[in-house]
């Protein structure tokens, strides 16, 4: 605050006939001193008879200068002698630094941010790109005053970016973490930030003390608050990111037993927390807290220090349990997107919460319901790899309760999860073990969506009987509970079940009715799928520029609501009627697109599809031998999943396979695709990239 005050003032230098004068007020420890620093800083004495605040109104009156007062926090109480000599003092202006504002008439608040920080979605930074981040610059220049021959080179820039990125963007902190450049690399530095308040000592010595160590410049802040303040901010501690008021309260303490909402006040004033607002149609301008994480790690020093770090961790966790139950059921339903984007700003409580839940005995059962209404979420935003490790630890800690309905529903959601992830034999295993107990001990719910999620890995695996008799019998459950959003969903399934029969007029009917379902319903995603289905009936047939309107469409709608592993399908299928459209490169980049996707969502099957893809590409290309080999070797490998293939793709599949044969010969295309066959799978996913990229390159 006060370099940036200081430059306003050099720029400013010429605006004020009388001059800008600098007051350091950190040194002053009552309010009724200011006035006397102000007088001394302007060389003003009393004058005979007068006070010296009355002398100093006197001496403002006809003069045109700038006070600079900094670091005000401390000293809030003596605000009104600065609405005095402003009134006073018509030429006169007041630009004061504090950590706190000082709630007077005429006040403009001007927050300073932290420095901005590196763009981590950009191309791999080199040290050219990151010195021209203001949060990288402030760490090279103290880095190099400790340092002299320090450097950001290709090797350190990684570190670097990444400390400034954990401090975000503090200042100070940055400051401290670069002096230690000293004693260690930046590497080492970005290791021990887990604990950040003993690593951020060692400032100039010529600095005030607060500002030696991180630890003493958040004594500093903590010392200026009232007590109750001082309990908020600890407890408050207990969220990981943003929170809400109505968390914060639930948590933090009742309004009976503390008042969080003035606590909250003042630890905003006093730039301890910072807010913004969760514009969600659900929540629309609600606000949202958090708290920087350094200051985070000091109020739960605090909060230990206090003996309550185990009550609000139940506390904390309880209330997202609520939450997420609040949520589950409106996932299927017109509110759906608005409950994600809310569940979704709230991620990183969710995971804490069940860090915690998980971590004890006595409150896995609550972890368990957790972990069902956070499914849906996991899957929309692309947290499958993070989604099924919770599930097995679920599945270890559950293993005991041999009837109990919650242990089945964690079954086959276990396998739900494991059949996104193209782990079908697994979660058929998984799903076949928790149907039974559904089916003796749970509620006509809870049997419906485990009989709609072994009827979907049907479908996935291609066994058209079983899915078509475990799909309609879930839907006849919920044509009796009469939720609309599942009956949708598993007419689209049975949409796919009639198109993998060639039963054309069969799937249009089941994917219009199921589209018009998702319409009345208002839910975006299921209206997306619908599209999607459509779109694969035309390509289907080789009517491919329908096809593209329908992908393209359901893409937007995807991309919309966020449903990742969705946008990564639909890029496959655009990448086939791309290729179908003579657009070659077109379609390598989609292939590609989808299959990095698939791979950071540890999809196999949506790597293996794209294989299959540029199989098809190759073939297309002039390379029908390494073609063929690629497409059986994809065929190998989905066998090997468990998994059929798209009626679609599979029809794509066919006809470049059957140019294929005919430009080889019978002999040579037999033998390539015996030698496909033998292909190791990394072998076969490396060799299709390169090949289609050495084709990209050459052309």
């Amino acid at each position: 605050k006060t370099s940036l005050a200081l430059q306003v003032a050099a720029e400013m230098a010429g605006d004020f006939a009388d001059g800008i004068y600098w007051v350091p007020l950190a040194p002053i420890s009552s309010p009724v001193l200011v006035t006397s620093a102000i007088a001394k800083a302007l060389d003003v004495r009393e004058r005979g008879g007068h006070s010296l605040q009355e002398s100093l109104v006197h001496y403002l009156r006809d003069r045109t200068l700038l006070l600079l007062l900094d670091n005000f926090e401390h000293l809030l109480k003596a605000g009104p002698l600065l609405t005095r000599l402003l009134a006073a003092a018509q030429g006169a202006k007041i630009l004061v630094t504090s950590r706190a504002g000082l709630e007077l008439r005429g006040e403009y608040e001007f927050p300073v941010p932290p420095l901005s920080l590196p763009n981590l979605t950009a191309a791999t930074p080199t040290p050219a790109r990151l010195m021209k981040n203001a949060a990288v610059r402030l760490f090279v220049e103290r880095a190099r005053a400790a340092k002299p021959d320090f450097k950001l080179t290709s090797a350190n820039s990684a570190a670097v970016q990444e400390i400034v990125r954990r401090l975000e963007g503090l200042p100070l902190a940055i400051e401290l973490a670069a002096a230690r450049v000293k004693l260690l690399p930046p590497g080492a530095i970005l290791a021990r930030l887990s604990s950040r308040l003993q690593l951020l000592t060692g400032g100039a010595r010529d600095l005030p003390a607060r500002q030696q160590t991180m630890r003493s410049t958040l004594d500093w802040s903590y010392q200026l608050l009232e007590e109750p303040a001082r309990v908020v901010l600890a407890r408050l501690g207990i969220f990981a990111g943003s929170f809400t008021l109505a968390a914060a309260e639930a948590v933090a303490g009742t309004t009976e037993e503390l008042d969080v909402f003035e606590g909250i006040a003042a630890l905003v004033s006093n730039s301890l927390l910072r807010q913004s607002l969760d514009e969600t149609p659900l929540h629309w301008s609600e606000p949202r807290f958090s708290m920087l994480e350094t200051v985070r790690e000091y109020a739960l020093e605090r909060l230990a220090a206090a003996g309550e770090v185990g009550l609000l961790q139940q506390r904390h966790g309880a209330y997202f349990a609520q939450l997420a139950a609040e949520a589950e059921p409106q996932y299927f339903s017109g509110q759906s997107e608005a409950w994600l984007d809310r569940m979704a700003a709230d991620y990183s409580n969710f995971r804490a919460a069940l860090l915690w839940l998980q971590s004890r005995p006595e409150t896995h059962r609550m972890s368990w319901h957790l972990i069902r209404d956070l499914l849906w979420l996991w899957y929309q935003r692309g947290y499958l790899n993070e989604a099924r490790q919770w599930y097995e630890k679920a599945l270890a800690q559950s293993v005991g309760l041999v009837k109990d309905p919650l242990r089945g529903y964690i079954l086959v959601w276990s396998g739900m999860v494991a059949m996104w992830q193209s782990d079908l034999a697994t979660a058929a295993r998984l799903m076949d073990q928790g149907l039974p107990l559904q089916r003796t001990q749970g509620d006509k719910a809870d049997l419906a969506v485990s009989l709609f999620g072994r009827g979907v890995l049907a479908v996935n695996q291609g066994d058209r009987v079983t899915a078509r008799r475990v799909l309609e019998e879930s839907l006849k459950l919920y044509q009796a509970l009469d939720q609309q959003w599942f009956q949708a969903m598993i007419l689209l399934h049975l949409g796919n079940v009639a198109l993998d029969e060639a039963d054309v007029d069969g799937a249009l009917a089941l994917q219009q009715d199921a589209l018009a379902r998702g319409k009345q319903v208002g839910d975006r995603w299921v209206i997306a799928s619908g599209i999607n289905n459509l779109g694969e009936i035309a390509r289907y047939l080789g009517e491919h520029e329908a096809a593209e309107e329908h992908y393209l469409e359901s893409r937007s709608l995807f991309h919309g609501v966020d449903s990742v592993p969705d946008v990564a399908r639909a890029d496959h299928s655009l990448a086939f009627v791309a290729l179908a459209r003579g657009d070659a490169d077109r379609a390598s980049m989609l292939f590609q697109q989808s299959i990095v996707q698939h791979e950071r969502l540890g999809v196999k099957r949506g790597v293996v599809e794209g294989v299959n893809g540029l199989a098809a590409l190759l073939s297309v290309q002039g390379q029908p031998a390494l073609a063929a080999r690629l497409f059986t070797a994809a065929e190998t490998q989905l066998a090997r999943l468990g998994a059929g293939i798209w009626p679609a793709d599979r029809m794509e599949t066919a006809r470049y396979q059957a140019k294929g044969r005919a430009e080889l010969g019978e002999s040579a295309f037999a033998a390539a695709c015996a030698a496909g066959r033998e292909l190791a799978w990394t072998e076969a996913l490396a060799l299709a990239r390169a090949a289609t990229a050495d084709q990209q390159g050459g052309e």
